[in-house]
């Protein structure tokens, strides 16, 4: 059970190093942009990967505690051996028994560091997720106040002059633009 535990944590890994390099890949604008439009912001991934990644979060943090539990369990008893075999001198019989600890100590490091990195990577593409999502949104903020401000910028155009003045009245909003004449100076005579 153990095994499939840990080969499903590794395969989890492998999928996760896949999403995170294709997300952070530097990509041109418009084929990041598409990608965030696309498959990013139409399947709501980030919100997604947010609510699934609280049960795979839970999984692997327990995972983690197990594993890093288990490393403090072997390391103690390699000491209870060490101390053993510092007062009965029979190395002999201990060979066998201290590379299988080592063995286990490895696997269990191993693992502590399989769940991790796990761990660290969901929450990372997590975030990326989000960021390209907002990304996203604020590019479509941003095309509309550039409409907007061209819808205004249009109406300013549209302006009516009144008289020869050069008084301008924009068409509904009550602004008043007029144009000051300088007065001529009296030229003083000597």
């Amino acid at each position: 059970m153990r095994t499939l535990l840990w080969t499903a944590v590794w395969w989890l890994l492998v999928g996760e190093l896949t999403i995170t390099s294709v997300l952070v890949v530097p990509v041109p604008r418009q084929i990041r942009n598409f990608i965030a439009r696309k498959f990013v912001n139409r399947l709501r991934l980030g919100e997604r990967l947010a609510s699934l990644g609280i049960f795979i979060f839970i999984a692997l943090s327990g995972a983690l505690a197990e594993s890093i539990s288990t490393v403090f369990q072997i390391q103690g008893k390699i000491r209870e051996k060490k101390n053993d075999m510092m007062t009965h001198m029979s190395q002999t019989d201990n060979i066998y028994e201290n590379s299988l600890s080592k063995q286990q100590l490895f696997r269990s490091e191993r693992n502590v560091y399989l769940a991790g990195f796990s761990l660290t990577l969901l929450l990372v593409i997590i975030r990326i997720c989000k960021l390209m999502q907002e990304s996203v949104e604020l590019e479509d903020e941003l095309k509309a106040l550039n409409l907007s401000s061209n819808k205004s910028s249009n109406a300013v155009n549209d302006t009516h002059i009144k008289g020869g003045g050069g008084n301008m009245v924009d068409g509904g909003n009550g602004i008043e633009m007029t144009t000051v004449h300088k007065k001529p100076r009296d030229k003083k005579k000597d």
